[in-house]
């Protein structure tokens, strides 16, 4: 079972709201915690299947899925 997509847009929403912390105002320590939190959020959109598109933090179809798709059509 894969997580539903809306809890995927909302981690989406998660990575966004990281990135704009602006990671120069925060302490060292924090700063790797943040970085290694944001790398995880990450790696779930991928096992779930999906890639984040940064210019606009929408949720893709990985490319290995989307092939997938095509095959199953």
């Amino acid at each position: 079972m894969k997580t539903q997509k809306i809890s995927l847009q909302c981690i989406a929403k998660a990575i966004k709201a990281i990135d704009s912390i602006g990671i120069n105002n925060v302490m060292l320590e924090d700063k790797e915690k943040i970085q290694a939190a944001r790398s995880r959020l990450i790696n779930v959109l991928f096992k779930n299947g999906y890639e984040l598109q940064y210019s606009t933090y929408r949720l893709i179809k990985s490319k290995q899925q989307r092939e997938l798709t095509t095959e199953t059509n």
